[in-house]
């Protein structure tokens, strides 16, 4: 699968506000004045293919954001990139920023503009991984949000979202079963609860960092898997509200 990661950087007059909702509502905006299709797909989509992180500094805000799928990728990145060459205003809430610079974090594609990543599933086979919760984690389980970071429910929405934009000859050879303590352990973690805000309320979340194993006797088949997951994470977000800016993820192999 391709996923991509560009950074963004808005300026400002003045310092402002900014909260999560007026990020995401500024890209779906920008992607929808070059493609409605995409802009559409982005919003109705239960599962999104986009993944948001920002940070303000003064009067600038950094926004990374990571996307699944090829086309996707393409389409923001180029109407990004028109806002950029128009000088073009974006709104966020009601202040009024300017897309200052775009860059991708990688040059792997042919013309070395949209920074695609090609998972192959050689991240970590069966080595330890670190997975380290940048923002407030969560997930939702009946009519509550579950605020560990057990292997089932990590994988489990990984698995649901790479299947949801795979294309057929990247399909895992796992089931959601899988992801079970016979195959896949913690081992060690730090964890702590933090609150993320939005405009119109506040969550609870997990950060901090988590160490999981793979059992040496699981099928080679679900190593190959988890790794793709594992390196995937860090593209797609885990758990709730990936698309405001819960759930962001840094993976490392530990030797």
């Amino acid at each position: 699968m391709n996923t991509a990661r560009i950074l963004l950087k808005f300026a400002s007059s003045q310092r402002n506000s900014v909260f999560p909702e007026h990020i995401y509502s500024a890209l779906l905006g920008i992607v929808r004045e070059r493609n409605k299709n995409v802009s559409a797909l982005m919003h109705d989509e239960k599962i999104k293919p986009v993944k948001i992180a920002f940070s303000c500094e003064g009067k600038f805000v950094n926004v990374e954001v990571c996307s699944v799928g090829e086309k996707i990728s393409e389409e923001i990145y180029l109407a990004c990139e028109d806002v950029l060459k128009k000088k073009k205003p974006v709104r966020f809430g009601r202040n009024q920023f300017f897309l200052s610079s775009i860059r991708p974090e990688d040059t792997s594609f042919p013309d070395g503009r949209y920074g695609f990543f090609i998972l192959d599933g050689s991240f970590c086979m069966g080595k330890a991984i670190k997975m380290e919760f940048l923002s407030p984690t969560a997930f939702r389980t009946g009519d509550r949000n579950y605020l560990f970071p057990e292997p089932g429910y990590v994988f489990n929405v990984l698995l649901k979202k790479w299947e949801r934009f795979c294309g057929e000859d990247e399909k895992l050879k796992v089931s959601r079963d899988d992801f079970n303590e016979r195959n896949i352990f913690v081992v060690r973690h730090r964890i702590f609860t933090e609150v993320f805000e939005t405009r119109l309320e506040k969550m609870a979340g997990f950060v901090g960092n988590c160490v999981y194993e793979i059992d040496r006797d699981a099928p080679d088949s679900f190593k190959y898997a988890a790794s793709v997951l594992f390196e995937f994470a860090s593209f797609s977000g885990v758990g709730l509200k990936t698309a405001l800016g819960m759930g962001n993820v840094r993976t490392e192999v530990l030797k």
